[in-house]
């Protein structure tokens, strides 16, 4: 696994590429090296990770090594998180806090929206 990662940062390494912010879209079924881009290096280096014992030596002797070790430390230590889950859990939050401050009254408002919603997609609607 490894070494097809490493193989992969190498053919897609290109010191002129910036780190792509996006995210990787991929399916259940690919490998963990079909996610290395030429973005991938970048984005190691903006962590701080010196990536240069990754395309210098071989995966199965990194472990020995303090640059490993540290860069090891840098990437276990990220949390993951959902952006889109963040995002829509704010942008609800601030709806709520800018319409009512009542609960019965927002959870009204949100079935009116809905109902609204059901009716605009009905089969009879002259959409």
């Amino acid at each position: 696994m490894k070494c097809s990662i490493v193989h992969r940062m190498r053919q897609t390494y290109d010191p002129e590429v910036q780190w792509n912010v996006r995210g990787l879209k991929a399916d259940k079924s690919c490998e963990l090296s079909d996610l290395v881009n030429s973005s991938s290096v970048p984005a190691l280096h903006s962590l701080g990770v010196d990536t240069d014992f990754m395309l210098s030596s071989y995966p199965h002797t990194w472990s020995i090594s303090a640059v490993f070790q540290q860069a090891q430390s840098i990437v276990c230590s990220l949390t993951v998180i959902s952006d889109a889950a963040e995002r829509s859990i704010a942008l609800m939050s601030q709806f709520n806090q800018s319409i009512t401050k009542n609960e019965a009254e927002m959870q009204t408002l949100l079935q009116v929206v809905a109902d609204t919603e059901d009716g605009c997609r009905s089969p009879a609607s002259p959409h």
